[in-house]
């Protein structure tokens, strides 16, 4: 599956930006946000659950654009009326799917200090190469949102405090929803097996990612390697185990949040 990215700039190519966000669309997909122009990027939340449509409103946008910003989450719109927003985890925001539901309070710093411009333009990026928006453009699963913002509700200069701020909540939310599920954080080697259901066929390969990082690879049963998580830093990670086809083709992917802390 190729990467897509949605590049969002409030500003003239020669300005600085005030900070970046990047939103993947997917199933526990990333949330960051850098403050120096994405050298750096700080986890501040996860996707629950990605946007599978575009809304359709009426009129049509002069060209792509942020369209709306809050505590609620933010919009973007582009072609005949078509939107797709980030928002906050609500009974109400569920029957949204034309909206990427994130496991971030509205009352974190995230949506309060770290917002995109409206009005910014938007770009989308494949392969590293920036691209127009199409008119009748629809997220797909996997796509990764870039959102680049001249401007911030905080002061300038203020970027990267917010960061750290949103990614110490986040930290710390995780934190608390781990332990409510009875779980402590992990440490040291740990062992990861790979479940695969019993109908699938056997795999010519599985490979274990973290954060998206190759870790590990084997072709032998039970399909167990070890991780070693000091060479992680503490807090929330991504394990991913791809369970492959012969000739490169992917069987089933399974993806879990785990907390570490050495």
């Amino acid at each position: 599956m190729s990467s897509v990215c949605l590049l969002f700039h409030g500003s003239p190519a020669e300005a600085k930006d005030a900070f970046r966000l990047r939103v993947c669309n997917t199933l526990w997909g990333a949330v960051e946000a850098s403050a120096d122009e994405g050298k750096n990027w700080t986890a501040v939340g996860r996707v629950l659950r990605p946007a599978a449509q575009v809304q359709s409103g009426e009129g049509k946008y002069p060209s792509p654009a942020i369209i709306r910003a809050g505590k609620h989450g933010f919009a973007m719109g582009w072609g005949a009326g078509k939107q797709v927003s980030v928002i906050p985890d609500t009974l109400s925001g569920r029957k949204n799917r034309s909206a990427i539901i994130v496991n971030i309070p509205s009352s974190a710093a995230f949506f309060t200090d770290l917002l995109p411009a409206v009005g910014a333009s938007i770009q989308r990026i494949m392969s590293k190469v920036p691209l127009n928006i199409p008119d009748d453009y629809i997220p797909h699963d996997g796509d990764t949102l870039l959102i680049i913002s001249s401007s911030s509700a905080v002061a300038p200069g203020r970027e990267a405090e917010a960061a750290l701020k949103a990614g110490n909540e986040y930290n710390a939310l995780a934190l608390d929803r781990w332990k409510a599920r009875g779980k402590e954080p992990v440490n040291g080697v740990l062992t990861v097996t790979a479940r695969l259901a019993p109908k699938d066929p056997d795999p010519q390969a599985v490979i274990f990612l973290v954060d998206g990082s190759n870790v590990a690879f084997t072709n032998r049963k039970p399909y167990t390697v070890s991780w070693n998580t000091r060479q992680w830093s503490n807090g929330e990670h991504l394990i991913e185990i791809r369970a492959m086809a012969t000739g490169g083709g992917l069987l089933s992917s399974t993806k879990y949040p785990v907390i570490t802390r050495n």
